[in-house]
């Protein structure tokens, strides 16, 4: 946290950038970065959902360690109406398939996921997911 507290969050447009219309949902004021159309349709899934109270792009510069790397940077922070745990989502990718096939990703992108599960295990109050909308976040939560 202390973090985001002495870094600033820059914003680029791109043809992905989400326009955020709740601003006591995100720390963005304006606009959301985002790297892609999926990425696009997970903030506008958020906004809209009433069971997500907060939600936030992770920003380039939030890296976890990696055996691979110092790079790897989860895509997002949710937090639920009335639950305790933030849920870190690593990867909000279209594979085509209504859960996200990690066996359609590339080989960098699985090792980069298996990384963050290891990583995010250590927290209690900490869940690492793979999704590509929010409903799959939800689901996950009953079981």
């Amino acid at each position: 946290m202390r973090l985001f507290e002495e870094q600033e969050l820059e914003i680029y447009l791109n043809d992905f950038t989400f326009k955020v219309a709740n601003r006591d949902k995100t720390i963005y004021d304006e606009y959301v970065p985002l790297d892609s159309s999926a990425e696009n349709h997970f903030a506008h899934d958020c906004e809209t959902s009433e069971q997500v109270k907060y939600y936030f792009k992770l920003p380039d510069w939030f890296k976890i360690p990696t055996p691979i790397g110092n790079y790897y940077n989860p895509d997002w922070a949710v937090v639920f109406e009335d639950d305790k745990r933030i849920y870190f989502v690593a990867e909000t990718k279209d594979t085509g398939t209504p859960v996200v096939d990690l066996d359609k990703l590339r080989k960098t992108e699985k090792q980069k996921i298996r990384c963050g599960m290891a990583h995010f295990k250590q927290f209690d109050d900490l869940k690492y997911i793979v999704v590509n909308n929010v409903s799959s976040i939800t689901t996950s939560q009953q079981s």
